[in-house]
């Protein structure tokens, strides 16, 4: 049997294929993530749960509306067999419940109420302060009714380098599972654009040319050549069995990067070998930083600084290089492009999430995070429109557990703001999610229950 799932934005996860053999049936079967065994170890009826072939992960962030289908493929001439029913089992992430309490078992007189909480249980008084004594002040001489409903929460979560907009460099670092941080803060490598999967090649060069290699390179793979941080580096190499002739050989470029508010541009950069040859940074088609190299073994030059404050708007970032004498075997490398606001470091760096949207019927809940704040920084988060770069009214700067529900926009994007007054620590975000929830799909009022009046 081959078996896949597929979500209704066309997701497909490999449950499992040439799986069955010899056996028959598939009975009560459970493809589980987390499940001890795999279903290749597994033989029928395949009873329990397994684990599947592909990751049900990948669905998460998911919205679960809509059409899921189950696609089942018997490859086998030998046998054929009959789907007798499946169903999918969604865990939401939290539930949350509705107490009231009246004085008349129809309810017609509702003295208290919880509103909607996570809380499976409900202590007198209520420990949330701005709930607390809710239920307080009732006479202990009546008897009382109480009856309670749920409904899911389902959450988006943003943990990836794809769940944030790639065009927009600022003071802050994207890692590729997913954290944030303040650009030099001390707790890992800082951010190299070069690694970011929108830096172009550009070939364009002019004037004949001999193996020449625009290059986005880790270490190990061009023994003996250069990065400062030992991760990623990026320029263009010439082989040094081969002649190269004068010109300017092409260039590294990121497209569309929004400039404005950025005060510096740092990077590392390394000129090896080689004769005469002229390297280049510009932001569009300006020029703001040059260096000329005759013969230079290795020649390192960490943190260059360059005032970008006066260029705003959206433009390219090209690093190019010019052959001024012809020769061989030379390189010209940059690493750890990074950037800083208007006051270096420290100054309050900023991510912008990729756009999340509601289905029809549903509401915002929750905004929630997980993140390091070391004493003297800070993270706030605010919530965007669709497009434009300010906050939603009465949503800026919100701290983590931010009732959404008053939220009229259907479509929004997150940013976080990240910010520090000691510049030997940063603010790390490590994941954050949006509650939504369709009040429709709460369950019906439970059986009342009735306290019984004092003697």
């Amino acid at each position: 049997m081959d078996v896949f799932l597929i979500a209704p934005d066309g997701t497909r996860v490999e449950l499992f294929t040439d799986v069955g053999g010899l056996g028959d049936n598939f009975t009560d079967t459970i493809l589980d993530d987390e499940a001890p065994q795999p279903i290749t170890g597994g033989s029928a009826p395949f009873t329990g749960s397994f684990r599947p072939e592909g990751k049900l992960s990948d669905l998460i962030g998911k919205d679960t509306h809509g059409t899921w289908t189950l696609e089942v493929t018997d490859d086998s001439l030998l046998s054929s067999g009959t789907l007798n029913s499946w169903s999918l089992i969604v865990n939401v992430v939290d539930t949350l419940y509705y107490a009231e309490c009246a004085t008349d078992a129809e309810f017609t007189t509702v003295v208290a109420d919880s509103g909607w909480i996570a809380d499976k249980s409900y202590t007198f008084p209520y420990l949330v302060p701005s709930q607390q004594d809710l239920f307080a002040g009732l006479d202990p001489g009546a008897p009382h009714w109480y009856r309670v409903k749920a409904r899911p929460l389902e959450t988006w979560f943003h943990t990836s380098q794809a769940d944030f907009q790639t065009d927009t460099v600022t003071a802050a670092e994207v890692k590729t599972e997913g954290d944030v941080s303040l650009i030099g803060g001390g707790l890992g490598p800082q951010v190299n654009v070069i690694q970011n999967p929108g830096f172009e090649l550009d070939g364009g060069w002019g004037g004949a040319s001999n193996d020449l290699i625009l290059a986005i390179f880790g270490v190990g793979i061009w023994t003996g050549l250069w990065t400062s941080d030992g991760i990623w580096a990026g320029g263009v190499v010439f082989d040094q069995a081969f002649t190269f002739q004068r010109g300017t050989y092409g260039y590294l470029v990121q497209r569309d990067i929004d400039w404005t508010g950025v005060g510096t541009l740092v990077f590392d950069y390394c000129s090896y070998n080689g004769p005469q040859m002229r390297s280049q940074v510009l932001i569009g088609d300006q020029e703001i930083w040059s260096h000329t190299h005759t013969n230079e073994w290795r020649a390192v030059h960490n943190d260059i600084a360059v005032d970008v404050s006066g260029i705003t708007g959206r433009k390219d970032l090209k690093l190019r290089v010019e052959v001024i004498t012809s020769g061989s075997n030379a390189a010209v490398l940059w690493d750890k492009l990074r950037t800083y606001g208007p006051g270096g470091y420290g100054s309050p760096g900023s991510i912008v999430s990729t756009p999340i949207g509601l289905s029809e019927g549903d509401t915002w809940d929750v905004l929630g995070f997980n993140a390091t704040i070391p004493a003297g920084a800070a993270l706030t988060v605010d919530v965007l429109p669709a497009s434009g770069s300010d906050p939603v009214a009465g949503y800026a700067n919100l701290l983590n557990g931010a009732d959404l529900s008053g939220l009229g926009e259907g479509n929004i994007r997150l940013r976080a703001n990240l910010s520090t007054s000691n510049t030997a620590v940063t603010p790390v975000l490590h994941e954050w999610k949006v509650g939504y929830t369709d009040a429709a799909r709460q369950s019906a009022w439970s059986n009342v229950e009735s306290s019984v009046a004092a003697p």
